[in-house]
């Protein structure tokens, strides 16, 4: 059954305000409006629309979701399994990444001297003491998606630089 030009204009106000408060996939848009039952001409009115209105957007969902990621230390491979889920095509998804790829060692860096001086501080910090803190460390930036070829680099960088901050062993 056909919608009517208002039934049309209903649910693109409704996508408007769905997509103003929790930006989105096309895909997912796509997915919510045919359980409208619209014909497929009708979703692609709405779907032109709201993309020409600048709603939808798949490249820039796709960059600011990796800028989100990375902030909580989710690994590359990570995100990408993670927007392919929800309907990014793989070429925007490999452009997203390159534009955070620079930033990526640095933070692996960084989260890990973070990991790292968290578990330290679990326990007293003495020469030999780091076993522990060290598997655990990295068994976390594991569960983030980090390989074993960036993990591990980045740990020793972080237990370097915190064991230069600890006094000389007398």
């Amino acid at each position: 059954m056909p919608g009517s030009i208002e039934q049309i204009e209903v649910l693109t106000h409704k996508m408007r305000n769905r997509l103003t408060q929790y930006p989105t996939t096309t895909a997912i848009i796509c997915k919510s409006l045919e359980e409208q039952e619209l014909p497929e001409e009708e979703l692609e009115v709405i779907i032109s629309t709201l993309t020409n209105e600048g709603f939808l957007n798949d490249a820039n969902y796709a960059t600011e979701y990796v800028y989100s990621m990375r902030r909580k230390g989710k690994s590359p491979e990570i995100i990408r399994q993670e927007l392919a889920l929800k309907g990014v095509d793989e070429d925007t998804i490999t452009e997203a990444l390159q534009e955070s790829e620079s930033d990526n060692h640095v933070e692996v860096e960084r989260l890990a001297e973070e990991l790292l001086t968290k578990e330290l501080a679990k326990t007293p910090l003495e020469w030999g003491s780091t076993d522990k803190a060290l598997r655990r460390t990295y068994g976390k930036l594991q569960r983030l998606g980090y390989d074993h070829e960036t993990a591990e680099p980045a740990i020793t960088k972080a237990l370097d630089a915190l064991l230069d901050k600890m006094p000389p062993k007398l």
